[in-house]
């Protein structure tokens, strides 16, 4: 075996450790600490004229490993973008049609989950809002019924 044999080896080595960690995560698994907040986002409306909300970014920040349903954080101010999906069909025919930049302070040790609802059917307009899941009070952003 040649060295440039073991580094091929090392590197795939490595690279199924880390697909099998990939592997093992499932969305729901972050939890906040007495440091960090968590943001989860997921569906929204029921197909057809459903979706989901998928995290973009928080603070210019992406979500790591391609994972957009949910993220970390540090507790403090927030700004977020998110990009709203439309489903046909079934949630595996999606298109992003919207996007919504979204402020909100996030505290240690809450879990917050990101919403969104068409404003009129057919309009491709929506409100989208953050609420603390413990209270199911909107944080920030605009919950129906607010203009925007």
């Amino acid at each position: 075996m040649t060295v440039g044999d073991l580094v091929q080896f090392g590197r795939a080595a490595v690279a199924l450790v880390l697909l099998a960690g990939c592997a093992n995560f499932q969305p729901g698994e972050l939890k906040p600490t007495d440091k960090t907040a968590v943001v989860r986002a997921g569906q929204w409306g029921k197909v057809y004229r459903g979706g989901y909300v998928e995290i973009a970014s928080v603070n210019g920040v992406e979500p790591s490993w391609r994972l957009r349903s949910e993220m970390e954080l540090d507790a403090g101010a927030q700004t977020a973008l998110f990009y709203v999906y439309l489903c046909k069909e079934s949630f595996s025919h999606c298109d992003s049609i919207a996007e919504a930049r979204v402020e909100f302070r996030a505290q240690a040790g809450h879990t917050y989950q990101v919403r969104a609802r068409e404003q009129v059917n057919g309009s491709n307009r929506f409100w989208v809002w953050i609420e603390d899941q413990a209270t199911g009070k909107a944080v920030g952003g605009t919950p129906p019924g607010v203009p925007p």
